[in-house]
C-alpha cells in the first residue's frame, strides 16, 4: 500500500514496488486523473485501476478503459463499493 499526492509520486512509488490495483482521483493537484493514468501506462506500469472521482457522469470511461481503468466510482464515503470494485479488479 502506499499514498501518493502528485503524478510525479505515484511514478516513483510505481518504480520501488509492484500493486495489484492503483487507486486515483480524477482532481489532483497540477493535472488530472486521465493524465496521471498516462504516464503511468505510458511508463510500463499496468496494474488495473479504479478511478475516484465526485462526478462519475464527467469521467468518460471510454476513454480511461484502454488505459487500464476497470471502474469508475463516485466518491461516497462508504467502504462496500470501493471493497467490492477492489475485489473485483484483483479477481
Amino acid at each position: 500500500f502506499a499514498g501518493v499526492d502528485s503524478a510525479a509520486a505515484a511514478l516513483e512509488a510505481l518504480a520501488g514496488q509492484s500493486f495489484d490495483v492503483l487507486l486515483v482521483d480524477m482532481n489532483l493537484p497540477g493535472t488530472d486523473g486521465g493524465q496521471v493514468w498516462r504516464e503511468i501506462r505510458a511508463a510500463g506500469h499496468a496494474p488495473p485501476a479504479i478511478v475516484l472521482t465526485g462526478d462519475a457522469t464527467s469521467a468518460d470511461l471510454a476513454v480511461l478503459r484502454p488505459l487500464g481503468v476497470v471502474r469508475i466510482l463516485e466518491k461516497s464515503g462508504r467502504a462496500e463499493p470501493l471493497l467490492a470494485a477492489i475485489e473485483a479488479a484483483t479477481a
